[in-house]
């Protein structure tokens, strides 16, 4: 259900490195959650934890304008997660989006699988 990859560079400039990707390609970036310091302005420590909600409105659009596909929306935007593992390393981790639409058919599964593969793509330069 999930994928996890190590990063071939350093926390900030997978960031960096991600978020360009996602402008080259025409994704928007709704949000960053900075769990780390959410968790830190309650009193807690842990280390850096981004995750990214991203949209492809060209994709969403066609899931959400038809009523047979929008119930997909509970799993809209597409989350992308970029931490710090406790050896040091950088970690990206996503849905496995593309066996989740197995299940699916028609538009939905298309839909799906396109961002999936999309994401993949951007993503497949940053890690080892």
């Amino acid at each position: 259900m999930l994928i996890e990859n190590i990063s071939r560079y350093n926390f900030e400039d997978t960031l960096k490195l991600f978020e360009e990707g996602l402008l080259k390609r025409g994704w928007s970036t709704l949000h960053i959650h900075n769990l780390h310091e959410i968790l830190k302005n309650k009193g807690y420590e842990v280390i850096p934890v981004k995750v990214y909600e991203v949209c492809k409105a060209s994709y969403s659009v066609k899931l959400l304008q038809n009523s047979n596909t929008r119930h997909i929306s509970c799993m809209m935007p597409c989350r992308v997660s970029i931490y710090l593992s406790d050896d040091g390393e950088v970690r990206i981790s996503r849905m496995d989006a593309k066996s989740m639409s197995g299940n699916m058919e028609g538009l939905a599964q298309e839909m799906m699988g396109l961002s999936f593969s999309e994401m993949e793509d951007l993503i497949a330069p940053l890690v080892k």
